[in-house]
């Protein structure tokens, strides 16, 4: 161990004696450092400073016209580069850029075509082209650089694409949200819809019930017709004709009231356009109303069929007036006549609950359109328009049944009451005070949720008892001319009335109808069916409205005719009654053929009917169990800037670094301080000799291998501290922990100098070669600079073999922060690689000298090796 501490004091003895040595020592102690620093500092932020990076930019694109607005999605994007300081952006003409890029001026160069806007707007037209943004690259002037405008020209791409998504989205979203805002505002009409339906459905027994007594009516014509045949011997009813006569004056009292129903008729054909109107707009509806639309119809049709029935109540009025006028013979028609006005009487009493809900719905309906922000006070003013006619009809048949029951004088008041409120409400809206016209809608949806709630208790019976014995008087024999002349006008006022109210009803749900919007091709069938009934419809009150206009005055002229008969001449003619039975005969085959009618229709119209209504019902059902309406206005009401935003970036990267480092010349610190310390130990075995000078046999290879050792290593890491030291306060490189850099460094230090001294002092200039070869395989093959992943095979293979593998990742775990098993590890085998080569050079320096030196003799007489 002397002998070995001799050597290395006489080496530095005769360092110290020489100027010229100690210069070269000290410029071999801080060359490496350089190499090192340099390399560090000229990597410190290269992704920072790309600005210089000139990228060129051409734009040729003319834009598109969308909805009335002219949009250049290519302007847009120049704009946004125009901000951005990540590249050197410089905007040029598309012939510039291509002519630069290729000479090299440029890096890069992106261009936008003429169409690039117009193939954006394609999805609008269903006919898609895809734009494209053209990025031209010169690969050729620098190899990093086209994959830094790379990442440029993909981050527009994914800029515009994202901004488009984001614009698309926001407008779907949109039109999502106003759907929901109208589903809502109609939420209460479809529940209404739906309840009307379930009632519709609910009444089918009794309408099949009607139906079978018009079936077995017809099957009575027989029997009737042969009673007829006997009216002609009723002469001794001469005095119940007299009763009669008197009861067609009435009639002649009562036209001002008839003349009164054809005025409205006539105001009900002025309003047939608005009906026709509101009818054709059914093909507004979207397809999640096609169920309640459904609904809709098959009330329209049941208010229709009640509307037919009643009209063919009316029909047979004449007929039965005429019988009258005629005398004997006609007990047994006026007893089947009783019994077809009490069935028709059914219809009356479910249409006059019927309108009030209708009313009830009206009235809510209105008021929560009142609620609402900008509401269309033009629409409002017609529904109350439509509910104030309803409620007014809707009085007249209570009062008209009021005169035999005065029971139901709250039921008539309240609904006059409720048409006061209607004309009241209409008048708020012409004075343009919203608040006070919805509080009286409220108060009219009140009125009218009383009388439903007391309707089955305390007013449908009292309708019942008055409509009951308006038939059953009728009925009795013994007095059937003096009851029938007493009950005539108001049973025709009842039947008017009950007319009149069928009709509103019609025309208030198919109003209702039309307030359905943007209906879709799956409900264009359930729209044809509606505007055939409204055809119907039309006719019927157009044909209503001719009668009154073109025949009425006729009829009149008749009755006051027949009256003045009745005063004047029937006296005389009394004796005469007996040649009438005659036009009883006449007139029995068109009653046969209206019964026959009204028959055929109950036993083929009406089970269809049935059937339709509960495979609607049914399908309302079902649809209510899949589909919650509340839950679906609830999704499309949705936030829509903050559900665009999503959609355009639905993802968001969490990005958690472990092991932070502030900089890419940081992060390169371990690589190029390990590379320069190697450097560094080349550099001393290329410049100082591995052997000492001194007499032979002097001291033993053993010991000039130790020896000589130690002045490299002393050197070595001098040269170590002066790297690790500038990197850390000269570079300030960001250093987790800078001691143990420093000791981590000094440790590999000490075995790159075991492993090269040792390939110098073992094989001579072999060595040197030795060690420039393993450095250039550990620069490219140690995974320092790049993923060892993305190497070639071989360096792969020779990965886990290489000093500078473990040596930077030593130096890693200080720089990032030092996950213990891995330093370990790499501490272990790069303390393995030091014991081997230093048992290697001990064992082997002595053995091979003779060769090796043998080997340098013979390179020294080229005169070119030393």
């Amino acid at each position: 161990m002397a002998k070995i501490w001799e050597i290395y004091k006489v080496d530095w003895i005769r360092i110290f004696h020489s100027k010229a040595a100690v210069v070269l020592i000290i410029a071999l102690m801080v060359l490496p450092s350089l190499y090192a620093w340099f390399n560090i500092k000229a990597l410190w932020d290269p992704y920072g400073n790309t600005s210089g990076l000139h990228v060129a930019v051409a734009n040729d694109d003319t834009g598109f016209t969308f909805r009335g607005e002219s949009v250049n999605i290519g302007n847009q994007v120049v704009e946004t580069l125009k901000k951005d300081k990540k590249l050197g952006w410089v905007f040029v003409d598309h012939a510039t850029a291509e002519k630069e890029v290729r000479q090299g001026k440029y890096y890069a160069s992106i261009y936008i075509p003429r169409n690039f806007s117009k193939n954006m707007a394609s999805i609008l037209t269903g006919d898609l082209v895809k734009p494209e943004i053209i990025y031209t690259v010169n690969d050729k002037i620098n190899a990093i650089a086209p994959k830094i405008t790379s990442k440029g020209a993909s981050t527009i791409a994914s800029s515009v694409s994202s901004q488009f998504i984001e614009t698309v989205s926001q407008e779907l979203l949109s039109a999502f949200k106003e759907t929901g805002v109208e589903l809502e505002k109609e939420l209460p009409t479809i529940r209404g819809m739906e309840n009307k339906l379930y009632d519709i459905q609910a009444a089918i027994p009794k309408m099949n019930e009607f139906g079978s007594q018009i079936i077995s009516l017809n099957k009575s014509m027989p029997a009737i017709q042969e009673k007829v045949k006997k009216v002609t011997g009723y002469t001794e009813y001469i005095p119940a004709i007299d009763e009669l006569g008197a009861n067609v004056l009435k009639v002649r009292d009562a036209l001002p009231e008839i003349e009164n129903a054809g005025e409205k008729i006539a105001v009900l054909e002025d309003r047939l356009p608005d009906i026709q109107q509101a009818a054709n707009s059914v093909n507004s509806l979207t397809n999640d109303f096609d169920s309640i639309h459904q609904s809709l119809n098959a009330a329209i049709s049941e208010a229709k069929k009640a509307s037919e029935v009643i009209n063919q109540v009316q029909k047979i009025l004449p007929e039965v007036e005429e019988l009258m006028e005629a005398g004997s013979g006609y007990t047994s028609v006026v007893k089947e006549f009783a019994n077809q006005l009490s069935a028709s009487f059914d219809v009356i009493e479910q249409m006059i609950q019927r309108n009030v809900q209708i009313a009830h719905t009206s009235a809510k309906t209105i008021t929560s359109s009142l609620s609402v922000s900008g509401a269309d006070t033009d629409a409002i003013r017609s529904q109350l328009i439509s509910l104030s006619t309803m409620l007014g009809t809707q009085a007249q048949l209570v009062e008209g049944i009021k005169s035999t029951n005065g029971n139901l004088s709250e039921f008539a008041q309240k609904l006059t009451k409720a048409q006061n409120l209607a004309q009241s409400a209409i008048q708020s809206l012409d004075n343009g005070d919203v608040t006070t016209a919805q509080t009286q809608a409220s108060q009219i949806q009140a009125l009218t949720e009383d009388l439903l709630s007391g309707y089955e208790d305390t007013f449908k019976p009292a309708i019942e008892q008055g409509l009951t014995s308006l038939s059953s008087d009728i009925d009795k024999t013994d007095q059937v001319l003096q009851t029938l002349n007493e009950q005539l006008p108001a049973i025709k006022s009842i039947l008017v009335n009950a007319g009149e109210i069928t009709n509103s009803t019609i025309t208030t749900l198919e109003k209702y109808e039309a307030a359905f919007p943007e209906i879709g091709s799956s409900i264009e069938k359930a729209s044809e069916a509606i505007q055939s009934n409204m055809d119907t419809f039309i006719n019927g009150v157009t044909l209503a409205n001719d009668f009154f206009e073109t025949k009425y005055p006729q009829a009149k002229e008749s009755i006051e005719q027949g009256s003045a008969f009745i005063e004047n001449e029937w006296p005389k003619l009394s004796k005469e009654l007996a040649s009438s039975a005659e036009l009883i005969d006449e007139r029995m085959p068109g009653i046969e053929k209206a019964v026959g009618i009204a028959a055929d229709l109950a036993a083929n119209d009406l089970p269809l009917f049935t059937a339709k209504i509960n495979e609607a019902t049914e399908k309302l059902t079902e649809a209510k169990g899949e589909i919650n309406l509340e839950e679906l206005i609830q999704f499309l009401r949705l936030d829509v800037q903050t559900d665009s935003d999503f959609l355009s970036n639905p993802i968001h990267l969490k990005e958690v670094t472990e092991y932070p480092i502030a900089n890419y010349g940081s992060a390169s610190t371990p690589f190029y301080t390990t590379l320069a310390i190697w450097v560094g130990v080349v550099l001393l075995v290329s410049m100082l000799s591995v052997d000492v000078h001194m007499p032979e046999g002097k001291w033993t290879a053993f010991q000039v291998y130790f020896g000589r050792g130690l002045t490299f290593l002393t050197i070595a890491l001098i040269q170590t501290v002066i790297i690790a030291l500038g990197d850390i306060f000269l570079l300030k490189a960001d250093i987790a922990e800078r001691g143990k850099f420093i000791l981590f460094s000094l440790l590999i230090a000490v075995v790159f100098t075991a492993l090269i001294y040792t390939f110098v002092s073992v094989f001579g200039n072999i060595g040197k070669g030795l060690a420039i070869i393993l450095l250039v395989l550990q620069v490219a093959g140690s995974g320092s600079n790049f993923p060892i992943e993305v190497s070639s095979s071989f360096f792969q293979h020779i990965y886990p073999f290489l000093p500078f593998t473990y040596a930077v990742k030593l130096l890693r775990e200080s720089v990032g922060g030092i996950y213990w098993p891995t330093a370990i590890q790499c501490i272990v085998v790069l303390s393995g690689i030091t014991v081997l080569f230093g048992l290697f050079g001990t064992l082997f320096k002595k053995p091979l000298a003779r060769i090796v030196n043998k080997f340098n003799e013979d390179a020294k007489k080229s005169k070119i090796i030393h």
